[in-house]
């Protein structure tokens, strides 16, 4: 029982440490303010999914994964520093604010090495440290807000500063050997790149379509609008919370299972869930009451399809977790292709068409195809799963 209940508590600590940040800027920032940090919260995203192909993922699927601890560490250590560089001068430039930049720079390399040393602590079975870490995080995330904000600064620092505090807290845990470490980066990459190719070719596509392409239509916006469009991924955040601290366990499942009857309806009423709560939340409470913050309040005139997205993300995330770790290169490259076009194509024909409205609802229904493709492809993952077991032996 105490086992079970840890393991609940850090899926738990876990999501809020993910999800926590991107909410309060969400509902504290000013729709400027929010605008610019979500370019800046884009660019740790980006990271993460490169330190998902080159560093997480290609080491889970290594056959000795305790040899490689120390060296999984620094080398996912060298990787946040590259793109905690990369997040700062952006944010010092668009924030025209050079040590709020060096601040977000800290926090984007210390949170991307927390969530990839969590992701391996996972797999070798660390709940304890993970929890330990996850709920660090989270409670020096409160109370920076609150301590920053008391210290009368505005919103957008107390946030920003409160992100790099707990993810250096946060990253306290996960120990750093560097003497034990086998190789750097570079090696590392070139040691594991059959492994890599196909990973990472399918998160450059995924990129291509989940972060390039808002980056790419902000410059068609006002930061308003752009905030308000940004806004849409924020209010989904919730998808996350629920399934990236189960990424290790749902990779393991395999897809015969996730594509049984059972496992598809269970998914299709989780998403149908959270999106309700979502268009009820907006339309029943933030709208009358105009709580939230500016930003929220403004995504309430789209409630309907940002709670389509909701649902459509929820999908979407689970089945593509299974089919990352279980299916083919063939497989993923079909389902990565789809995704790129639609959530490229449909969220620029919206804007050409119908302006912020048209963007909105061309981003839900991108990640509506979307999902209902990865749907689709766990069920012919599984099926050549079953032929190839079928299959008699040519040895």
């Amino acid at each position: 029982m105490r086992s079970k209940l840890s393991v609940l508590a850090s899926v738990f600590f876990g999501a809020v440490s993910n999800s926590a940040v991107p909410i309060s800027a969400l509902l504290l920032m000013s729709r400027a303010d929010f605008g610019i940090f979500s370019i800046v919260y884009l660019i740790f995203a980006l990271g993460w999914s490169l330190a998902l192909s080159l560093v997480c993922d290609s080491w889970s699927r290594t056959k000795d994964q305790g040899a490689d601890r120390d060296t999984f560490r620094w080398v996912q250590l060298q990787l946040a520093i590259l793109v905690g560089l990369v997040g700062g001068t952006v944010a010092g430039g668009l924030f025209q604010d050079g040590w709020l930049g060096f601040v977000a720079g800290v926090a984007v390399l210390a949170t991307l090495y927390r969530v990839g040393s969590r992701y391996q602590e996972t797999v070798l079975g660390g709940a304890a440290k993970s929890l330990m870490s996850d709920a660090t995080t989270v409670v020096t995330l409160v109370a920076g807000v609150v301590i920053f904000r008391l210290a009368l600064l505005d919103w957008t620092p107390a946030i920003t500063y409160a992100w790099a505090l707990s993810g250096l807290a946060g990253s306290a845990f996960y120990g750093l050997r560097p003497r034990s470490a086998s190789y750097g980066l570079l090696t590392w990459v070139k040691v594991r790149r059959e492994t890599i190719k196909p990973l990472l070719g399918d998160s450059l596509l995924m990129d291509a379509g989940a972060s390039w392409a808002p980056l790419a239509i902000a410059p068609f916006m006002s930061v308003t609008s752009y905030a308000t469009y940004r806004a849409v991924s924020s209010v989904a955040t919730p998808v996350q919370f629920v399934l990236d601290p189960l990424r290790p366990a749902l990779s393991v499942l395999s897809p015969r299972r996730t594509s049984s009857g059972r496992w598809i309806v269970s998914v299709l009423l989780a998403g149908t869930f959270m999106a309700a709560v979502c268009w009820s939340v907006l339309v029943l409470v933030v709208g009358p009451l105009k709580i939230g913050g500016e930003t929220l309040v403004a995504l309430v005139e789209f409630a309907t399809p940002t709670s389509v997205f909701v649902l459509a993300n929820f999908i979407g995330h689970f089945y593509y977790i299974s089919a990352r770790s279980h299916a083919s290169h063939r497989r993923l490259l079909q389902g990565r292709i789809f995704q790129t076009i639609v959530s490229i194509a449909l969220p620029f024909a919206g804007l050409a068409a119908l302006g912020l409205a048209g963007a909105i609802w061309g981003f839900a229904i991108a990640a509506l195809c979307s999902g209902l493709l990865w749907l689709r492809l766990a069920g012919l993952v599984a099926r050549d799963g079953s032929v190839a077991e079928a299959a008699p032996s040519r040895a």
